[in-house]
């Protein structure tokens, strides 16, 4: 009897740090769409462009600090795996990932960005 209540807490706990898994990755997935969103932008006008190049040169400080996160959650989700927890949802295994390749998919799309403001640019100097 004894066991099997030790069994039924250890569970429970597993499944706690699994919700813990999934509302750290949500929320740090919800921050890079964030930031997403506005590095891709379309400035109206020359001050809205400075705006955003000023936040897309201060975005990988950012990210910096995001990293530790994003390691505190691979790391919940290792526990996961220790013990051997299955998701009820098959997304969640690719939310570990996107959360682990949001940094360099928020780069990317900087440099990718940074090419079409400078185009912006002379437009509206123009």
């Amino acid at each position: 009897m004894l066991s099997a209540k030790h069994s039924k807490i250890a569970q429970a706990q597993i499944e706690l740090i699994g919700k813990w898994a999934k509302w750290t990755s949500n929320n740090i997935l919800e921050e890079f769409e964030k930031f997403n969103i506005k590095v891709e932008s379309v400035p109206r006008n020359i001050e809205e462009l400075t705006a955003l190049k000023e936040f897309m040169n201060n975005l990988p400080k950012e990210l910096e600090k995001k990293n530790t996160e994003i390691k505190n959650c691979m790391q919940i989700y290792e526990t996961l795996d220790q013990f051997h927890h299955k998701f009820d949802d098959e997304e969640e295994y690719d939310k570990m990932w996107r959360v682990f390749g949001s940094p360099l998919e928020t780069v990317q799309r900087i440099e990718k960005q940074q090419m079409f403001l400078e185009k912006e640019k002379e437009k509206f100097i123009k």
